[in-house]
Order: C-alpha cells, then structure tokens, then sequence
C-alpha cells in the first residue's frame, strides 16, 4: 500500500489515516479552543487590503474568516451563493469505470458505487462548494473496517481558517499546529479541494477578493442610508433656556430635548421654550444607487448574470432572465467538473488503495462523473427522425436514449410495447370485403385506409358505413338547401314560390336515389358479415 503514491501530494498513504483524523491528533490541540475574530468588524479599506495582502503572503486565516462573515451579514451575497451551491447538490452522479477498461477496473467501479450510496455524497459537495468562494474547502474523512474493506463512515467540514500555506510553495494547504511552522496533510486522509473561481495560486483563487470591494462599500452605503433616515427624517427638536439658567437647567432640558424625540413625551421648566424645525431637506437615492450597484456586482461574479437574481425595471426581465440562465448552467459544470476531479483522487483513489488490487496507477481509477447532459426535445426529435431515416442517416439507439434522457431497459420485460397499427373492427370489415368492387366496399377500403391508430375510439363498420354516407350526402343537401334559398330570394310573390319549390321538387334526383342504394348495399353486406361472425363464434 505505501508503494502507492497520492496524486495530490506526491507522498504515500499514510497508515495512521484509516486509523483516526488528522485533527484529533495531540499537536493539532489547539486549533479546537480557537474562535474567530471576525475580521468584518469595523473594516476600512485600509484594513481589507492589508487582509487580501496577508493571504498572498500564506497567512489565509483572516481572509477566510472575512469570507464567513460575509456570507452571514450579507443576505444578498448568501443567497446568491446558495443558488450556485445548491444547483450542484441536485446533479445525478455516478461512478465511471476508465477507458477500454477491464474486468477489474469494471468491478471497482460498480464496489464503488454500492460502498457510496451509504453516503449523503449531497451534503458532502455542498461542503465542497465552500470553495467557490474562499478558494478551497477541506473534509476530514474518517475510516472504519465495515465488511473487510476499509470504508468512510463520516466525512467532516473543517473550516478555513484553520490552514495555511508552505514557505516554498503558494499551492500547498497545512494545518495550523503548535509548532506555528504548518503541518503538512496526511494522504488519504482528507478531501481537499482547490477551487480556481479565477485563475491565481491558491489564495487568490476565490471569490471572496472579487467580493469583499462591493461588500464593504455596501456596508458604508447602508451605514450611511441609516443615519440618513435618523438625522433628516426626524424634525429638529430645538430647546431655549433663560439666560443665568445653571448647568443642572440645562441638563435638564438637554434631557428632555432627547426623550421627546424618542418618547413624544417630556416637562420642561415653564420659563424654558422648546421648537421644532422642519425636518432637513435630503435624498436616499443616492445611498440606495450605492447598494444596488454593489448587489448587482455581486450577482454578476457569483452567477455571471443579473436578470436571474432580481428585476431591472424592462419588460423583458423574465425572457432574458431565461437567456442568462444558460450561463449559469455554464458556470455549474464548470464546478462540477472540479468537485469531480478532486472527489476521484481524494475519495475513489483512496478507496481502491485500502481495499482493491490489481489498479495500481492512479489514471487507472474510475471516475467520479456528473450527469450535466440536458434532455433533448422529445416531440422535436421523433419529427425529425422519420425523414433523417429516410435519407439515409444512421441512428444509433444508443444517442438517442442519451439524449432524450430515457434510460435503456433492463430485460425484454421492461420494454414498452408498441401500439397496434390499426382499428380492430376496420381490420374485420376490410377483410370481409376484400376483393369487392362495389361502390359500398369501395367506400370502406377508403375510410379503412384514412383510420389512424390515435383515435381513442373503437370505429364499427356500421360506424364506418354512416360516416362515408353522410360525408357522401353533404354536398348534393348544401346545393339543394342553396337552391330553396335562392328562389326564395327571387320570389315576387307566395304563388310564384309554391310553384318554384314544386318543379325543384321535381328535378332530377339520381344523387339521393345513388346514394339510398349504396345504403342499401352496405347494410345488406354488415347483416352478412354479422352472421358470418357469429358462425365463426359458435364453432
């Protein structure tokens, strides 16, 4: 096992992580009785650039903790990072075996899978996404033999400000110990993920330097909008006391000067006088103009949009809202890709070491994957397909289960059966009048041909008879009923319409009478076919 190498820092396993976490270790005491100091207290813009100086430096402890307080202070910051972060706990994920792999690497990957879905692997990149914004985020992993392999049975936060950077290398994370020089992270024993929000060595990889220049001046905004709203929205209680009045007298109209602007209730002597001058003349826009600039910057570095966060006023907010949410599809699989990566050489890799053989190289190890591929438009592509079959293209069954997102069958037992191609009852009917030449079973084969499988009723032959005879009977009842209308509109008189409508009446009717003896037909043929089924039935 220790001729096995981690990836991330180079160095063997260590024995003693399957044994207890690194933190519970006797030098790392004191990183449990300490508290953060809360660097978002009282910050100037002298002090936050000396904070961004010192994480560049390799001490990340204040810049970490100021990342904390932002999120808590600041609802908007919060709940736009929310958004991102819970965005990637709801991707489905799975476990991929390498490339051309074989039997072996296939059987890892699929004791992979079983051994992690005892684990809320939800809440564990959610505590990875912690990254995002303070550039990289750090989980103890605590194993225990469970079924002869050792497992992590609890995966922990540990928060931020407990690491620092090696003297020699920028990108290399050490706890804070005793000694004050750094301890260096046990292989196998942590899931330390390095997020790149931007490009940089390790502490400028967050967001929180993006963040921290709109959240101060937020802060200043919204101080000053408070004393704004105290001074200028309150009129100016003014108190006047007699000239030899003693300082104990003017105390005590100071006093009540101040209880009346907060109590509306107070006593002065009488011979004192108190006035109340209109309230001072001011605006808030330009505060609120301060704030609003700052949220919207604020969305734009967490989200790469605005239109997704909050209204700007347009029309067309909810549409382009829409626009901008493939950005932030963008941004989520490129997070994903990241916890993906670090979650195999942290999780997996170590997995495979301690209990499986026969991979002894890390680019052999399956693959954490995230499944970030949208469902196609199924109604747009069983349109399509039809005429791309037909020009010649081959499909594969494959790419289309992939991208409409149904997931192939397990057995021939699982498959949805296709329905019928045609109406049961049309079937009987064209089959007993296959063959006929008469006008009647003409006029079936058609309708049998134009019955389609989507209609939900079941269609007679009787059914089918009545509906070509009414369809065939319209156009002569619609020239017939025309010609009673028009005479009715020529007639100049009652007698000369009676004996216009008699010699219609006596017109040519050949159509009706076509028409009554193809009903005729048909009914004589449907009695056959009925007794014929019937026959069919008894024997």
């Amino acid at each position: 096992m220790t001729k096995i190498l981690d990836p991330r820092t180079g160095l063997p396993f260590e024995p003693l992580a399957v044994q207890e976490t690194q933190i519970d270790s006797a030098k790392l005491g004191s990183l449990h009785q300490r508290f953060d100091q809360h660097p978002s207290s009282g910050l100037t813009p002298y002090r936050l650039a000396n904070i961004l100086q010192d994480a560049e430096r390799h001490q990340l402890t204040d810049q970490a903790e100021l990342a904390a307080d932002m999120e808590e202070k600041d609802g908007h910051l919060f709940a736009e990072m929310q958004k991102r972060k819970l965005a990637l706990t709801t991707v489905k994920w799975q476990i991929e075996p390498p490339y051309n792999a074989n039997i072996v690497e296939k059987k890892a990957a699929e004791v992979l899978t079983e051994r992690l879905a005892n684990i809320d692997m939800a809440e564990v990149i959610l505590d990875m996404s912690d990254g995002i914004l303070k550039g990289y985020s750090a989980q103890t992993i605590k194993w225990q033999l469970v079924e002869k392999m050792q497992m992590p049975i609890a995966i922990e936060h540990v928060p931020a400000s407990w690491f620092t950077t090696a003297n020699d290398d920028r990108n290399k994370l050490q706890l804070i110990d005793d000694t004050g020089q750094g301890q260096a992270l046990w292989a196998g024993g942590w899931i330390m993920h390095h997020h790149k929000s931007k490009s940089g060595y390790l502490g400028r990889s967050g967001l929180v330097r993006t963040l921290a220049w709109p959240y101060l001046f937020k802060n200043y905004s919204l101080r000053d909008l408070a004393e704004f709203l105290e001074i200028y929205g309150l009129p100016l209680r003014l108190g006047k006391y007699p000239s030899g009045a003693t300082e104990q007298e003017k105390g005590r109209l100071l006093q009540a000067v101040v209880e009346i602007g907060h109590n509306a209730a107070g006593i002065i002597p009488e011979s004192m006088t108190l006035d109340f001058k209109e309230a001072a003349k001011g605006q808030a826009d330009p505060f609120l103009a301060m704030v609003a600039w700052a949220e919207k910057t604020v969305s734009k570095a967490i989200l790469g949009a605005t239109l997704t966060s909050q209204a700007d006023g347009t029309s067309s907010t909810n549409a382009l809202g829409n626009v901008h949410n493939e950005v932030r599809h963008d941004i989520r699989d490129a997070d994903l890709r990241q916890i993906a990566n670090t979650l195999t050489r942290d999780l997996l890799w170590p997995m495979v070491v301690f209990n499986l053989n026969g991979i002894s190289s890390f680019h052999r190890c399956p693959k954490f994957v995230f499944n970030t591929a949208e469902a196609g438009d199924i109604k747009l592509l069983s349109e399509a397909l039809p005429g791309l079959q037909k020009s010649g293209m081959k499909i594969s069954r494959k790419w289309l289960h992939e991208s409409t997102q149904i997931p192939l069958p397990e057995d021939e037992s699982d498959i949805l059966k296709p329905i019928v191609g045609a109406d049961t009852a049309t079937l009987t009917a064209e089959k007993h009048h296959q063959g006929c030449s008469c006008s009647g079973c003409q006029s079936v084969a058609v309708l049998t041909a134009e019955t389609t499988v989507e209609d939900p009723v079941q269609k007679t032959p009787s059914d089918i008879i009545s509906h070509q005879l009414q369809v065939e009977s319209d156009n002569p009842q619609t020239e017939f009923v025309d010609k009673i209308r028009d005479l009715v509109n020529k007639a100049e008189s009652f007698e000369q319409l009676k004996n216009d409508l008699l010699a219609l009446a006596g017109q040519n009717k050949s159509k009706q009478a076509e028409l009554i003896e193809q009903a005729m037909v048909l009914a004589e043929l449907q009695g056959r076919s009925d007794v014929l089924d019937e026959a069919l039935n008894v024997l």
